[in-house]
């Protein structure tokens, strides 16, 4: 517990980066960045009251932990002080608010206490929540001289999802925006800035939107990336794809700059993507060239240049890097623009470091879909996460291994009408997320396309998490499904035509089928979590690689295992013999092509003895979860240096 008398104003935490700068630490930045400013954290022993869902300061983490991925070390401010005047290259101190009852008044304490002793500029990250109009005044008249809010969601549903009372937050979208427009007021255009953070579920156009907004007002805007923060609610999420996070660079970039604005921008009507800058190709590689918009964002510093520029803050040194801390060279540039047009990945890169880190998390899941109790982890009986059919119990297909009697255990909600009703009645009781499945057409369709715009009411309105599942994909759902605002579509992926035409019953299908679902979900950039389905079947022999195939190169949201089970009374053939050590090969050959990609062992597997030697193949193959472990698993994991969560959701959010 942190003593009582290491809490601001007289102790404040430094940030990793600025610790070095001022000598607290040893180290030194990758190509020789430097930080030029001191970013301090305001400190308490209750720690911060909010519970915003992507935050390493979140009251649900956990006090003292990391921030923005890194630790925060706490110092005297005297300490800080003392060092600050030796720091040749620091032209500005950002003072970082908390929330907490103390953290407006020991703020202005911090902000008169610099301004006595040293000339440095300063810059308050304040907490709208905890200050008003007048506190804008007073921080003014303490000498600092830019404003810093971080509104980060970019939406207003977003915002109350991920940081209102649907998180359980005390933050308010409204109350953020009316203290934005003061702040202007207090401290004049151009000297208040706004941090979003792009990744959290919003499309590029809402991002946009978001900026232009700022821009008018009279601010700047300042742009972080989504980087998981290790056991906050999002730790398991992605960061945003990489060309989607440069166009949006270029976007603010281009909107506070006044080279353009957002209605000159075209978008996709569907996915939200940026088209089009509103600029000719030659002007807008001229920007490019010029490397500015590609930079961190932050307050400057006297020469007019950014100082607040926080290197590697949301992406690690290395050609990931996401904000330049420096002038992009010629190499860089020259990745940046492959990246612009979608023709470089990380995947090299990631897996050099996940080789060097091979105790990863995992989770094991237990979705309340089914009652799961065993001497290490079991759901809570409540209706957490819950399977909603949109047929009922029908089902066209009526497959070998099923014939319809998955639909027995899901909610009946026919209508869209009916889903709203069903999940306000559900909701009082816990319920957080669920699934939208239902019976296949003749044509592996789930009829789910009426339904999607209330899935998007639900997440907007309620806050609950989503996911989407149809055997095949066709147009009509890819595009309806834009406007669900799912947070995944499952979708079955099998490598074995004796299982889609004669299981399946899609006799006049083929695996290219397979494939044109995965591309109307990959060009509408919907969050694909596709379920490889493997089988003991005639033409099994090398199923496993064949839809991994399918798969290879395209941008997941998550991956899962399945084994073929055929359900009581049904019969297909041989599905207990497995060979362990395919299954072993298999695991270890997704492992290796989806290193980034969060890797599931989903719910259906074999039972007794050889359920358990499969998730310990997973476990070993560096998987990132396993649904309903089997009896010792979750100890294996943990001899193996693995640390463990649980979870109630369905294993393809990771959440």
């Amino acid at each position: 517990m942190m003593e009582l008398s290491r809490q601001s104003p007289e102790f404040v935490r430094c940030s990793a980066a600025a610790a070095i700068t001022l000598g607290f630490k040893p180290g030194r930045f990758w190509r020789n960045a430097q930080l030029h400013c001191i970013n301090l954290l305001l400190t308490y022993e209750d720690g911060c009251a909010a519970a915003c869902a992507y935050c390493g300061l979140s009251r649900l983490r956990g006090h003292d932990r990391t921030f923005i991925r890194v630790p925060w070390p706490t110092y005297s401010l005297r300490e800080v002080l003392d060092r600050l005047p030796k720091c040749d290259h620091a032209q500005r101190v950002c003072i970082s608010m908390v929330t907490h009852p103390r953290a407006f008044d020991d703020t202005l304490t911090i902000a008169t206490t610099l301004r006595r002793e040293s000339p440095i500029l300063l810059s308050a990250l304040i907490t709208p929540t905890l200050v008003d109009a007048g506190g804008l005044e007073r921080l003014r008249a303490c000498g600092v001289d830019k404003i810093g809010i971080a509104i980060d969601a970019s939406t207003p549903e977003l915002f109350e999802r991920l940081r209102g009372a649907s998180a359980g937050g005390p933050h308010r979208w409204a109350a953020y925006w009316e203290r934005f427009t003061e702040a202007v007021e207090v401290f004049g255009p151009r000297n208040v800035g706004s941090h979003f953070i792009a990744g959290l579920g919003e499309t590029e156009r809402d991002l946009v939107g978001a900026f232009q907004t700022v821009h008018d007002l009279g601010g700047v805007n300042q742009l972080f990336s989504f980087f998981p923060e290790e056991g906050s609610p999002m730790d398991a999420a992605a960061p945003p794809l990489m060309d989607s996070y440069r166009r949006i660079q270029l976007a603010a970039h281009l909107i506070d700059s006044g080279m353009a604005s957002a209605d000159e921008f075209t978008f996709d009507a569907k996915s939200g993507r940026i088209l089009s800058f509103g600029m000719t190709d030659a002007e807008l590689g001229r920007i490019i060239a010029e490397g500015e918009a590609f930079r961190t964002r932050g307050c400057p510093g006297p020469d007019g240049r950014i100082a607040c520029n926080r290197p590697f803050a949301n992406s690690l040194p290395g050609p990931g890097l996401r904000n330049y801390p420096f002038p992009p060279d010629q190499e860089d540039l020259e990745r940046i623009r492959l990246q612009l047009a979608g023709k470089w990945t990380e995947e090299e890169t990631r897996r050099g470091r996940q080789q060097r880190s091979p105790k990863r998390q995992i989770t094991f899941f237990a979705p309340s879909v089914k009652h799961y109790d065993t001497d290490e982890f079991k759901n809570s009986g409540d209706p957490v996460y819950v399977a909603v059919s949109v047929t009922g119990r029908d089902c066209d297909l009526q497959c070998m291994h099923c014939g319809g009697c998955l639909l027995r255990n899901a909610y009946p909600a026919e209508t869209p009408q009916a889903l709203w009703d069903l999940v306000v009645r559900l909701k009082d009781r816990g319920l957080r997320g669920l699934l939208l499945t239902g019976g296949c057409d003749d044509d592996g369709i789930v009829p789910l396309a009426p339904f999607c715009p209330t899935l998007a009411r639900l997440k907007s309105e309620l806050g609950l998490r989503t996911t989407v599942h149809s055997k095949l994909i066709n147009r009509e759902t890819a595009d309806a499904l834009c406007q669900s605002r799912a947070d995944a579509v499952l979708l079955d992926v099998v490598g074995s035509l004796d299982m889609l035409q004669r299981v399946y019953r899609l006799a006049d299908k083929t695996l290219d089928d397979i494939r044109l679902g995965l591309d109307l979900l990959e060009e509408r950039n919907l969050p694909i979590s596709p379920h490889v389905v493997l089988s003991n079947l005639a033409d099994a022999d090398g199923e496993g690689d064949r839809a991994l195939a399918l798969l290879d190169r395209r941008r997941l949201h998550s991956l899962v295992i399945v084994l073929l089970m055929p359900l009581p009374g049904h019969s297909i053939g041989p599905t207990t013999d497995w060979d362990l050590a395919d299954l072993q090969r298999l695991f270890e050959r997704a492992r290796a092509m989806f290193p980034t990609t969060p890797l599931l062992l989903g719910c259906a597997r074999p039972a007794g003895q050889l359920q358990q030697r499969i998730d310990a193949a997973a476990v070993e193959a560096r998987f990132d979860g396993i649904a309903y472990p089997s009896e010792g698993t979750v100890a294996h994991a943990q001899r193996l240096g693995r640390e463990t969560r649980f979870s109630e959701f369905c294993c393809s959010l990771m959440l």
